[in-house]
């Protein structure tokens, strides 16, 4: 924790699938909250999930309202292996499945409380250390608000 006291520290990452489980929500929660109290220069809170727990474990399924009344000036960012259009356009080939209509109504539910989307998976072979907040050159750094508005993709620009 000592770290984010240097002046240059303005992001902080929760990475992992468990830390995002709902059992473990609680303590995920009240670290950002003393985050914000201890060292208030922190500027963006991501959340990123793994394939093992896929969305319905992501933090902000039950709690975005929450998280964006106590950090209003916070950006919301999400990591996903998954592409924007197939997350808000999914392509459905077979029948009727309730389950599967669920999940994905759920992660675009989730994807709608961002602000901005990291999509597609990281791929080592277009590993570009200079490519801004994405680790492969196949990913998009997607403004969300702004995409969902103009119903194309937007990538994002630093505000």
């Amino acid at each position: 924790m000592q770290l984010t006291e240097s002046s240059y520290i303005k992001r902080v990452s929760i990475l992992g699938g468990e830390p995002l489980a709902n059992e473990n929500l609680k303590d995920v929660l009240d670290l950002i909250v003393e985050l914000r109290l201890k060292y208030p220069i922190v500027g963006k809170i991501d959340t990123i999930y793994s394939d093992k727990y896929d969305f319905k474990h992501n933090i902000l399924i039950e709690n975005s309202n929450e998280i964006r009344l106590s950090y209003p000036q916070k950006t919301i960012w999400l990591y996903t292996g998954y592409t924007w259009e197939q997350i808000v356009n999914p392509v459905v080939t077979d029948d009727f499945n309730s389950e599967r209509d669920k999940l994905l109504k759920m992660r675009r539910d989730i994807v709608e409380q961002c602000d901005v989307l990291v999509d597609g998976r990281y791929e080592e072979d277009k590993r570009d250390i200079t490519y801004h907040w994405a680790g492969s050159t196949n990913q998009r750094v997607i403004d969300v608000q702004e995409s969902l508005k103009q119903k194309q993709v937007v990538l994002w620009k630093d505000k």
